[in-house]
């Protein structure tokens, strides 16, 4: 099917290579071009009839192969061949149609809902993932399975299911990330509302465990540092969702004022240094903060009562105390310090 028309494209390019390469376009610019042609072969413009046939996937089929091997050769994915950039970059020029090709991928119009066909989701997928330059879920994640469910097949009934299931997570995905800076905004509120209000270590452990994390996961799912699945996500924005109450949680978290100094208790500190940690997106300094309030917590109102393990714990609690104090050093009277230097 579409996977033999690949086999077939690569096999034509491999034929009449010539040892001098001569590059019409810049790879960017090749890329540019490429994504018009596909941006014509996905938008709401093709005819409903022909969008899924396998002539028109067929032509879809070579600029999506074009646009994955450019992508990879601009990001260093894979071995520059020159040859092959020439055959490819050749071709680009002779399907692009200036007067036919004339919308941008950004621009392309694909309408869908959470309710709307899987060929459709995966069109609209195509682009998202085409623009984020995903080159790993295009072909493998989308197009193949797009072509399996539109073109007659032998795959089983549970085996087409289990392609529209990726199709339908991804989409899912997609529509968790257009809504993620709200999710955080919720937990940020919920976070400033525990800094002040939780006293023990069953409401800290309760704010650290369930709510910080889910912003920690969600906050660096936004910055990009890592890529997590639909339901890996899904289960912290529940926690959110579950604990969040527009009545209750008012106050955003830079409202809040917390008055410390050298002098204040390290879980005062710690407080401070959460709410700083937490608006200026310090992640990994946000949760080591908040876990030392709450092993700081814990071990307080649990006391060991031998002196071997009184002496263990103390020097355990004199570590955390130690790191929110660093922490407070540079943070808080360091800054100060630069203030009052101007």
């Amino acid at each position: 099917m579409i996977q033999s028309y690949y086999k077939k494209i690569k096999a034509l390019r491999s034929l009449n290579m010539t040892k001098q390469i001569n590059l019409e376009l810049p790879i960017d610019e090749a890329i540019a071009i490429v994504e018009k042609i596909i941006s014509y072969g996905i938008d709401d413009n093709i005819n409903e009839k022909e969008r899924y046939t396998r002539e028109h996937l067929c032509l879809l089929a070579l600029p999506l192969l074009d646009w994955e091997y450019l992508t990879k050769v601009k990001n260093r994915m894979v071995r520059e061949d020159y040859a092959t950039i020439f055959n490819i970059i050749k071709s680009v020029n002779e399907a692009y149609d200036s007067e036919k090709h004339t919308t941008r991928l950004e621009d392309a119009e694909i309408t869908t809902t959470i309710l709307s066909d899987e060929k459709d989701k995966a069109r609209a997928l195509l682009k998202t993932y085409i623009l984020k330059g995903k080159t790993n879920i295009v072909s493998r994640c989308l197009f193949h399975p797009l072509c399996i469910l539109a073109l007659p097949t032998d795959k089983t009934e549970h085996e087409l299911n289990k392609l529209k299931e990726g199709i339908n997570e991804l989409y899912q995905k997609e529509v968790l990330l257009s809504q993620i800076e709200e999710y955080i905004e919720k937990a940020e509120k919920i976070i400033g509302y525990n800094l002040v209000q939780s006293k023990t270590v069953e409401d800290w452990q309760h704010a650290h465990q369930d709510i910080l994390l889910s912003w920690y996961v969600l906050k660096e799912q936004l910055l990009e540092v890592r890529d997590e699945d639909y339901d890996f996500l899904s289960k912290y924005v529940k926690n959110i969702n579950d604990e969040y109450d527009s009545q209750k949680y008012k106050a955003g978290l830079s409202e809040l004022k917390f008055k410390v100094d050298e002098h204040s208790t390290e879980i005062d500190k710690g407080r401070a240094l959460v709410q700083k940690f937490v608006i200026e997106g310090h992640t990994k300094f946000a949760r080591e903060i908040s876990n030392n309030i709450y092993r700081l917590l814990s071990e307080s109102e649990n006391i060991v009562e031998n002196e071997t393990g009184r002496h263990l714990q103390e020097s355990y609690m004199k570590d955390m105390k130690e790191n929110i104090n660093k922490h407070y050093q540079k943070e808080f009277h360091t800054e100060k310090l630069k203030h009052y230097t101007k």
